[in-house]
């Protein structure tokens, strides 16, 4: 073997791997570095190497400049992603973009390596469990205004019209996977299968009924399953391989919370929530947040229960794409804590809003 052929992706000691890796800076060259292989993954923890970043809102019109946001430092950095061109984002899963375009043909993007998956566009037989359809008309989507008149989906109007958010079993990177979709105001969710290599079949849509009574908010993979949230709180445990689902009636909500987020976190279905009341005299809007988490989600009567302590770990969470996520605890930000990227209600500073920390 020559040395332009020779993988270097093997056999070599895991303490000069990690040796490397601590030479390499944040950012892109450790994001391709951890693509690799497992060995060199392992090599260079994320936690290590990244920090949580915000990413700010983009023109898909104008240039391909995304501005980001670092958590811990204040930072605001900008980078060029020319896959944004076109696109609106539609949600976000293992560290991993998805844009759709005018046609609903999703494209993932890992930000750090600019590194890109497709999956296929929507279709009519997906589209048509929606609480309004929409329908293709002359190579473009269209749907029903008030007066009945069909319009134009805008690009902008994409996420709210077909994707609720868009969720991914396992990094794209790894070869195969399965991505589903949240279908606005359907109590369907839609899926697709990824396949290894390039003869893989192409991947299409196929609609799934959770059984939930009322519709789908957000999806989350929580140890091997999808797990389907309703609007009221309901959970519904999709099994994609059968093409079945399972209503959890003992997970109701609990109390009168409002739920702003579900994760998965060391195989627990975590749901981070507020306690909301108002001031009769005052009219301010006060609460308290609160993590519930579920230890088993596939147990015979899965229940909530109230996490006290989360020790090193953060949570973040976002109300508008209903995404959440966590992750060991680095310097600058706040262990046993959750970080929410926009407030319940108003604006931080309004006088009417006022925040109890967990």
């Amino acid at each position: 073997m020559t040395g332009e052929e020779r993988d270097w992706s093997g056999g070599l000691p895991q303490e000069l791997l990690e040796t490397i890796g601590r030479k390499i800076p944040p950012g892109p060259d450790a994001g391709a570095f951890r693509l690799t292989c497992p060995a060199w993954r392992a090599a260079l923890p994320f936690s290590e190497r990244f920090t949580p970043v915000v990413m700010l809102p983009f023109d898909p019109k104008s240039s391909a400049e995304v501005t980001f946001y670092r958590a811990t430092s204040g930072e605001l950095f900008t980078t060029n992603l020319p896959a944004v061109r076109g696109r609106a984002l539609c949600g976000s899963s293992r560290g991993w973009l998805a844009l759709v375009d005018e046609a609903t043909a999703v494209t993932l993007l890992n930000p750090l390596t600019g590194a890109t998956k497709s999956l296929p566009p929507l279709d009519e037989y997906v589209t048509s469990v929606m609480l309004s359809p929409a329908l293709m008309v002359d190579g473009r989507w269209m749907v029903s205004s008030v007066d009945g008149a069909l319009r134009p989906v805008r690009l902008e109007d994409m996420r709210s019209v077909f994707f609720g958010n868009v969720v991914l079993s396992a990094p794209p990177e790894s070869g195969e996977f399965v991505a589903m979709v949240a279908v606005p105001g359907a109590t369907e969710v839609a899926f697709c299968h990824v396949g290894p290599g390039a003869d893989a079949p192409a991947p299409t849509w196929t609609l799934l009924d959770t059984k939930l009574e009322c519709c789908v908010s957000t999806v989350v993979h929580c140890i091997g399953r999808f797990v389907a949230v309703g609007c009221t709180g309901e959970i519904s445990v999709c099994d994609v391989a059968r093409g079945t689902a399972t209503l959890v009636p003992s997970l109701d909500p609990p109390g009168k919370i409002l739920a702003r987020g579900y994760l998965e976190w060391n195989g627990d279905l975590l749901l981070v929530g507020s306690m909301v009341r108002t001031h009769d005299k005052t009219k301010r809007i006060c609460y308290r947040n609160r993590v519930y988490r579920c230890g088993d989600i596939l147990a015979e009567k899965p229940v909530w229960s109230r996490v006290m302590e989360m020790r090193d770990t953060t949570l973040f969470v976002s109300n508008n794409c209903m995404v959440s996520f966590g992750g060991a605890s680095v310097s600058g930000l706040r262990g046993d804590s959750v970080y929410f990227s926009e407030p319940l209600y108003g604006l931080p500073e309004d006088p009417a809003y006022i925040c109890w920390a967990c």
